[in-house]
C-alpha cells in the first residue's frame, strides 16, 4: 500500500501537468494474497532493543518502508514496530504503519497476527486514509481463519463505506468463496458474478469467472443452467452455462432439447466472422497490442467549457485504471472537433483508420453524434457519448453508444414520479418556443398521456420573453383585482347568498374553463373589496415548466401574481441551478425537478468522486464531467474484463448492465441508451436537496431479474 498522502499530492500536481491521463497515483487496491498455509499463532511481536542511531523516527520509516519494497516483510514488521514506540502521539503516519505492519504479517499468512493490527487501524484511526483497507483486510484474515460470519459482518459495513469499485469486487469475491466453501453454490455464483460486475483487472475476471465455470460444470443440474441463460441472456454466465446444458444433452442423447439449446446459444452467441486481412472484419476483429482510446470533444470554440469538464471527468477516470492502463499500455488519443461538426467528423474518421482505436469517446454535441454514425458504420467502431441528448441518435448504429440525460429519459423519470408515485393526473405546461421545449413538451404529453394522465393546457413562450403573463392568463390564470371583482359581480347579484353558495354558483358559470375563481376566506359580511380572500380552482394539479434556470426563475414568482397557488410544480434538469434560488427566493419552495448527478450524494463512491475531481481540478464536478467520468470507466472496464478488438467492445457495451455510475446505475439499453436511475430533487427550506426515492422510480425493468439488494438502493 502507498501512503495516502503522497497519492494525494502526486493527484493535484501531475494531473495539472497531462493533457490526457493524470499520472497521479490513486489509492492502490486492496492487496489480496491466496489462500495461504494455515496461519501460524503466535504471541505478538517483542519491540527490540532500540539503538541510539534509530532514533531518528524519520529514518526508521524510510528503513521500514524500503524493507516492504524489497519484500522482507517480517524485517519490515519489526522496524515499523519500532517506529510507532518512538513516534510522538497523534503522529502522521503511525496509521500507515499499524497498517503496513497488518500488510506485513498477511504477506506472510500470519492472519492472526494481521487481524490484530488491521484492527488497530479500524479502532484507533476511524478518519484514516487507510481505515476502509484495514476494514476490509480485517475482514480477508477472519476468512482465512474460517471465521465465516465475523467476515460476512465485516464486508457488508465495508460496501456501505467504500467507494472502489475494485474493493468491491474483491469484497464480493470473497463473499463468494465463503458460500462457495460451504457448498451453497447458487449464492456463491451470484456473488462471483457480481464481483466480476465491478472487477478493474483482468487477472481478477478470470479467477472469478474460472470458479463460476468449476460451480456450473460441477454442482448445477439442468434447472439452475436453463435459469442462468434466461436470467443472464447474452452475459458470460449465460455462455458457460448453454455449453454445460449442450454437454449434457449430448451425454443424454436429448437431440430435441439440444437442437433448440445450440439454437438460442448461436443466437445469443454468434461466431466471430473470419479474420481477412483486408477486409471490413479485420477492422473489427484486430487485437491492438498498444490499445487506444480515442476523444473527439470541443476543445476550443463555443463548447470548450463543454468539453474542458468532459476531458477532465475522463482523465479522473484514467487515473483509477492505472495497472490497467500500464499493464496493457492503453494509449489516449485526443482531438479537438473545435465545436464544429465537419471537424467532429474528420476526427472520427482519422481515429478510424487508425487499426489500434479499439473505442472513441464523444462527440459532445448532438449534431455531430449525429453525423458519426456513419463513420462508426464505415470503420466499425464503437462510438460512445457521454453527454449528447437529441432522441434517437444512439439508434443509428449498433455500434453508437450514450451515457447522457436524453430528453426522453428525464420526461419518463419525471412523468414516473408525478403520476406513478404521486398520483397526478392533469398538467398544464409552460414551455419554451425553441427545439428542446417543444421536444420536452411533445414528450411529456405523450408519457402522460401513456400513464392515464392528460395535458389540458400548454402555453410557449419566446426565448426573449421576460414577461409570462399571457401564458399563465392561458393556463387559468388572473391577479388579484380581476379575481375580487369577478367574485364580487356573483354576490352582488346574489344578496343573502352564503360564501358556500356563491362558490358553487361560481363554478357553475366557469363550467369547462381552466380555472375558476372562489371565496378563499372572508371576514365578515357581506362582501367588500377588501374585506376577503380570492382563490382559484383549477381543472390541473400540477404544472410542467421545462427550460433554463434563468426564466423558471422569472416565471415562479409571476404564477403566484397570477394566483396559480396550490399547484406541484415540477422543472427540468436545465432549471437545477443555485442561482434559480435567489432569482425566485421563496417561490422556488417545493418545485421538484430531476437530474443525473447531484453533487451533495450521500453515495460513497458519489462522495468520492466529488472529492478527487475537486483536488485534481480546483472546481466544481458538473452532469458533463460526472457522465464522461463514467463512459471512460465503462469503456476501461471492458479492457479489464479481457476486450481485445472492436467487435469485443461493442459486445461489451451492449450487454452492460448495473454499471455503478457516479451518474446513476446504469444498464445499456438495445438502442445504445444507457437505461440510468435519476436524482430527483426539491427546493426545502430555500435549499436544493435530494428528495427520499420513491419506490416506483427505478432504472431496471421488471424484466432484469439479476438485480439484488446492493443494486437496489441506487434505483
Amino acid at each position: 500500500m502507498t501512503d495516502k498522502r503522497r497519492s494525494s499530492l502526486a493527484l493535484v500536481s501531475l494531473l495539472a501537468i497531462a493533457l490526457f491521463i493524470g499520472s497521479c497515483s490513486s489509492r492502490a487496491p486492496v492487496k489480496v494474497v491466496k489462500t495461504g498455509p494455515k496461519p501460524v499463532v503466535t504471541e505478538r511481536p517483542i519491540i527490540a532493543t532500540i539503538t541510539p542511531d534509530e532514533r531518528d523516527i524519520g529514518f526508521l520509516y524510510k528503513k521500514a518502508e524500503k524493507l516492504y519494497s524489497q519484500g522482507k516483510f517480517q524485517d519490515a514488521a519489526a522496524t515499523y514496530i519500532k517506529f510507532i514506540k518512538l513516534a510522538t502521539p497523534g503522529s502522521r503516519i503511525a496509521d500507515n504503519a499499524y497498517f503496513k505492519i497488518g500488510m506485513s504479517w498477511f504477506e506472510l499468512a500470519r492472519y492472526r497476527d494481521a487481524l490484530y493490527y488491521f484492527s488497530m487501524v479500524v479502532d484507533k484511526f476511524p478518519d484514516s486514509e487507510v481505515h476502509t483497507e484495514a476494514l476490509i483486510n480485517s475482514g480477508v484474515c477472519h476468512y482465512h481463519l474460517n471465521n465465516y460470519k465475523e467476515a460476512e459482518d465485516i464486508f457488508k459495513i465495508a460496501l456501505d463505506r467504500i467507494s472502489s469499485p475494485g474493493h468491491k469486487a474483491y469484497i464480493f469475491f470473497y463473499r463468494a468463496k465463503m458460500a462457495d466453501s460451504v457448498g451453497d453454490f447458487d449464492r456463491a455464483v451470484d456473488l462471483y458474478i457480481r464481483g466480476d460486475m465491478f472487477a478493474d483487472n483482468e487477472k481478477l475476471v478470470n479467477t472469478t469467472r474460472s470458479k463460476v465455470g468449476r460451480i456450473l460444470h460441477n454442482f448445477l443440474g439442468e434447472k439452475d443452467l436453463v435459469k442462468i441463460t434466461e436470467r443472464y441472456k447474452k452475459q458470460w454466465p449465460a455462455q458457460i452455462a448453454y455449453k454445460e446444458l449442450i454437454n449434457i444433452y449430448k451425454r443424454s442423447g436429448d437431440n430435441s432439447l439440444l437442437e433448440d439449446t445450440e439454437t438460442r446459444y448461436l443466437e445469443e452467441f454468434p461466431p466471430p466472422k473470419k479474420v481477412s486481412f483486408f477486409g471490413a472484419s479485420d477492422k473489427e476483429d484486430y487485437k491492438p497490442l498498444t490499445p487506444k482510446i480515442g476523444a473527439v470533444l470541443p476543445l476550443s470554440g463555443g463548447g470548450s467549457k463543454a468539453g474542458r469538464e468532459i476531458l477532465q471527468g475522463i482523465q479522473l477516470a484514467f487515473n483509477t485504471f492505472r495497472e490497467l492502463i500500464d499493464e496493457k499500455s492503453i494509449q489516449p488519443i485526443i482531438r479537438d472537433s473545435m465545436s464544429d461538426p465537419d471537424s467532429a467528423e474528420n476526427a472520427l474518421e482519422t481515429l478510424g483508420k487508425n487499426r489500434d482505436t479499439i473505442a472513441v469517446i464523444g462527440p459532445a454535441f448532438s449534431d455531430a453524434f449525429q453525423r458519426s454514425a456513419k463513420v462508426a458504420d464505415k470503420y466499425l467502431l464503437p462510438i460512445f457519448s457521454p453527454s449528447a441528448t437529441a432522441d434517437g441518435l444512439a439508434s443509428l448504429s449498433d455500434r453508437l453508444f450514450r451515457n447522457a440525460m436524453t430528453n426522453s429519459l428525464e420526461v419518463k423519470k419525471i412523468v414516473d414520479l408525478a403520476v406513478g408515485k404521486m398520483g397526478h393526473k392533469k398538467f398544464a405546461i409552460i414551455f419554451p418556443n425553441d427545439k428542446y421545449g417543444k421536444d420536452v413538451s411533445a414528450l411529456f404529453i405523450r408519457e402522460v398521456t401513456k400513464a392515464g394522465g392528460s395535458v389540458v393546457a400548454a402555453e410557449a413562450y419566446e426565448t426573449n420573453q421576460t414577461d409570462f403573463g399571457a401564458q399563465i392568463r392561458g393556463i387559468g390564470g388572473f391577479p388579484d383585482d380581476e379575481l375580487r371583482r369577478k367574485i364580487l359581480n356573483v354576490a352582488r347579484r346574489n344578496p343573502g347568498r352564503s360564501s358556500k353558495t356563491i362558490n358553487n354558483i361560481l363554478q357553475g358559470l366557469n363550467a369547462g374553463s381552466l380555472s375558476t375563481p372562489v371565496i378563499d376566506s372572508y371576514g365578515s359580511w357581506p362582501l367588500t373589496s377588501k374585506n376577503f380572500r380570492p382563490g382559484l380552482l383549477f381543472e390541473y394539479d400540477a404544472i410542467f415548466i421545462p427550460g433554463m434556470y434563468d426564466k423558471v426563475g422569472l416565471i415562479l414568482p409571476e404564477l403566484a401574481f397570477y394566483n396559480v397557488k396550490g399547484i406541484k410544480k415540477f422543472a427540468s434538469k436545465k432549471a437545477h441551478n443555485p442561482k434559480l434560488l435567489s432569482l425566485a427566493d421563496k417561490y422556488t419552495e417545493g418545485v421538484i425537478f430531476v437530474d443525473g448527478f447531484y453533487k451533495k450524494s450521500d453515495l460513497t463512491h458519489v462522495k468520492s468522486f466529488v472529492r478527487n475531481y475537486r483536488l485534481a481540478f480546483r472546481e466544481e464536478p458538473t452532469l458533463l464531467s460526472a457522465q464522461s467520468y463514467d463512459a471512460a470507466r465503462m469503456v476501461l472496464s471492458g479492457l479489464a474484463h479481457g476486450v481485445a478488438s472492436r467487435r469485443e467492445m461493442t459486445e461489451y457495451l451492449s450487454n452492460l448492465k448495473f454499471f455503478e455510475g457516479v451518474s446513476g446505475m446504469t444498464s445499456m439499453g438495445p438502442d445504445g441508451d444507457s437505461r440510468k436511475s435519476v436524482t430527483y430533487l426539491v427546493v426545502n427550506d430555500g435549499k436544493i436537496v435530494e428528495l427520499p426515492r420513491p419506490e416506483s422510480a427505478s432504472v431496471i425493468s421488471a424484466d432484469d431479474t439479476a438485480q439484488t439488494d446492493e443494486y437496489r438502493r441506487y434505483e
